[in-house]
């Protein structure tokens, strides 16, 4: 139910289900509601509202609409109390708690609320509360314990090979072995550990398996390519990314600039490391305490002399200027936000890509660098992004590829046919 909550279309999808007859038992708790005139005029606009914070990557809290579809059941016995003599605020209180008690286990409820019983029972348990009339019983491993070993998974699981298979951990295990990634849902949703959910991405070798020397880069010229920018602010990193799409195959190539004045200020670590980078092109040093966009726009005329630039996708709040003058110039400007919405799939597109082998990226020290800067969040549903905020050095070149890829893919996907993928010639 959440994922499709938080869908961006919700609104749409809960209208097609229920004209096609199958929204009845399915979403048992919103049939209640929408049987309501009230009830139903309230969730849907909530569910418009968030459907639209959605797709302007705004931030949406599952606990709100979690809220929203309790409200009804919460106003009822609040009223129901209010008639036995309840004062307001005392009954709407109780009611809340009532509605949260019997409903324990609704997708999650647990881990956005903090009026639960999961948090009531850990109170009992560790003596903080006596409640003589209730006994918890909670199933799961203690946060230091190796999530790794299979006594821990028989510690949080006593159904273990019952109602899920020993193999069905293992392989989520080993997946989250492989993947950092995956690693906070497996021990989240399968242990109960409760960690940060912040986490590094997948293997740094996986990138250097993908990284091609300056000799075999093949010839680019005159073939199509979606470019991916990330301006930053005009004090830091900014990046360029370049994707061509050859016979299966993506090939990345990357530039970065940065204001001398900031890397002046930068700690001892960090300007000894950005001087080779100038010394071997890898970065371009631009004068001044910003960086200087004029450069940036020569670049890309550049690679407008030598390829077929299809598309530049950039993030619409940092590039107004650069994006009306590339779309004054006759370049196709595509907004692409860096909320969960957009960056999630591209990010994991991205990894699929590169684990299988085909991303080829042209050997660039910085951009190995920024890609060890990355740290994955995760929202409560899974989606995941890069986050700057958390990330203690630049991963403004990884950004830019994101980016540039998946829009490279949004190309390749619309320019097949579904005919001719279904086996039939189009005359």
């Amino acid at each position: 139910m959440l994922k499709l909550l938080l869908s961006g279309h919700a609104t749409e999808c809960l209208l097609q289900l229920r004209s096609e007859g199958l929204a009845h038992g399915l979403l048992p708790l919103l049939d209640v509601i929408l049987e309501q005139p009230m009830g139903e005029r309230f969730v849907m606009l909530a569910l418009t509202k968030t459907d639209e914070r959605v797709r302007e990557d705004k931030p949406v809290s599952p606990a709100f609409l979690f809220a929203t579809l309790l409200w009804h059941e919460v106003l009822s016995g609040a009223k129901t109390l209010q008639d036995k003599g309840e004062r307001p605020m005392a009954a709407l209180n109780i009611a809340m708690d009532e509605v949260l008690a019997v409903r324990p286990g609704l997708t999650g409820l647990w881990q956005v609320s903090g009026r639960n019983n999961l948090s009531y029972a850990k109170r009992v348990r560790d003596g903080i509360v006596e409640d003589p009339t209730f006994l918890p019983v909670l199933f799961g491993a203690p946060e230091e314990a190796d999530w790794k070993d299979r006594k821990t998974w028989l510690s949080a699981n006593p159904n273990l090979g019952v109602s899920v298979s020993e193999e069905f951990l293992a392989n989520a295990c080993r997946e989250a072995q492989e993947n950092p990634a995956k690693e906070i849902s497996f021990r989240q949703f399968f242990l109960s550990q409760w960690v940060s959910a912040e986490s590094r991405w997948f293997s740094l070798d996986k990138i250097d398996a993908a990284m091609v020397d300056e000799k075999d880069w093949p010839d680019l010229t005159g073939k199509d390519c979606v470019l991916g920018l990330d301006l930053s602010s005009t004090t830091d990193l900014t990046s360029i990314a370049a994707v061509w799409s050859v016979d299966g195959v993506f090939y990345l190539d990357s530039w970065s600039w940065a204001p001398r004045g900031a890397l002046a200020t930068r700690e001892k670590a960090n300007r000894t490391r950005f001087q080779p980078w100038e010394k071997s092109g890898h970065v371009v040093v631009t004068d001044g305490e910003v960086i200087d966009y004029t450069a940036i726009h020569r670049h890309i005329e550049d690679l407008a002399t030598r390829f077929n630039i299809r598309e530049i996708a950039v993030d619409k709040w940092n590039s107004v200027a650069l994006s009306n003058q590339l779309q004054s110039e006759g370049h196709t400007v595509v907004a692409f936000p860096q909320g969960f919405a957009s960056m999630s799939p591209a990010s994991k597109d991205f990894e699929a890509l590169v684990t299988s082998g085909k991303v080829r990226i042209r050997k660039n020290p910085l951009y190995r660098w920024a890609f060890s800067n990355v740290s994955m969040v995760q929202d409560p549903v899974g989606n995941v992004r890069p986050d700057k905020s958390r990330s203690g050095d630049k991963i403004d070149p990884v950004i830019a590829s994101l980016m540039a890829i998946a829009r490279a893919r949004h190309h390749e996907a619309s320019s097949r046919s579904g005919y001719e993928s279904g086996g039939l010639m189009v005359l």
